[in-house]
């Protein structure tokens, strides 16, 4: 016997800001992890939180951008391949 259930998801939620990437000499840098507590002060603790921009501050083609780079995220993470999409105008 064979059963199909149905249900309703809840779709991502849409952020309202988008952080800058933290760039070095050589391109984006990885955020240092957080040091442990009696660790002496350093260069790695240094950090500058990254700036943050509202949505409605971007551009159309960089909202378009991020959209479809989250969207192969998705289907990576996924495991699954992205199927093209076309827009009819």
């Amino acid at each position: 016997m064979k059963s199909t259930i149905t249900v309703q998801i809840t779709p991502f939620k849409v952020p309202g800001l988008v952080e800058e990437t933290p760039q070095g000499r050589h391109g984006p840098v990885a955020i240092p992890p957080a040091m442990p507590a009696g660790h002496p002060v350093g260069f790695t603790e240094q950090y500058i939180a990254p700036r943050q921009f509202l949505l409605s501050e971007l551009s159309g083609a960089d909202l378009s951008k991020l959209c479809e780079d989250f969207r192969l995220g998705v289907f990576k993470r996924a495991g699954k391949l992205a199927p093209k999409i076309t827009f009819e105008q």
